[in-house]
């Protein structure tokens, strides 16, 4: 009862079952050699040569990847990509790069740093990156890009292929919007939370020295009555 590889509706379905575990999933090659493997056992499909197996989940694995660099780089004109690259060189005179800077988020709880939360929220979102509605693309696999690049040198991310490059970028500011705006409300709760907690321990202090002053009147009180 077991059936070749090359039989067309076999490959066909092992095509579409495994495109799938990548355009939706971050798993490894090796991982997905051992998925598939236990497919074909499942199905009874004979088991081609390990090496045949290895190059055909590559070959997909590489045209997922590039359809995704391709979506996410759909749109991107020609000043929002001048601008988006611009963000991996190192100015002159510095050590890191509009990158660098963008990725390191608040670390005090101050005035000044909520002004530069701010102000590094309103450069993430001057960029103007807005994903295409239509491309349907997974969040895990435009979120596994962003912490590839909120990790990687931008050296190494420059060193990429230009479409992946694009992608890379593109899915980092998308994601990194919704990060810095939380990190703008984190502290400016953490700073409207000592306020408010300095002016309860300011009016508790003027009750507790009020306190004799009231004794001596509920005394006076007392003892008109």
């Amino acid at each position: 009862g077991y059936v070749e590889i090359t039989e067309r509706t076999i490959g066909f379905r092992l095509t579409r079952w495994l495109y799938a575990l990548c355009w939706t999933g971050t798993d490894r090659p090796s991982v997905l050699f051992e998925r598939a493997t236990a497919w074909l056992v499942t199905h009874k499909v004979l088991l081609p040569g390990a090496t045949t197996l290895e190059r055909y989940v590559a070959r997909l694995r590489a045209r997922v990847e590039e359809r995704l660099w391709r979506l996410l780089s759909r749109g991107i004109e020609g000043e929002q990509q001048t601008r988006l690259e611009s963000l991996l060189v190192v100015p002159m005179g510095s050590r890191n790069s509009a990158l660098d800077r963008l990725r390191t988020g608040p670390v005090t709880v101050s005035s000044p740093a909520l002004v530069q939360a701010l102000q590094r929220l309103r450069v993430v979102r001057e960029l103007g990156i807005q994903l295409p509605a239509t491309a349907r693309i997974p969040a895990t696999r435009v979120a596994a890009l962003a912490r590839f690049a909120g990790a990687a040198k931008a050296s190494a991310i420059l060193r990429l292929p230009n479409p992946r490059r694009l992608a890379t970028l593109v899915a980092f500011v998308h994601c990194l919007e919704a990060s810095a705006q939380d990190d703008a409300l984190e502290v400016l709760e953490a700073l409207l939370r000592d306020l408010f907690n300095n002016a309860i321990k300011a009016d508790r202090k003027a009750r507790l020295r009020s306190l004799k002053d009231l004794d001596q009147a509920a005394a006076v009180l007392a003892s008109a009555c």
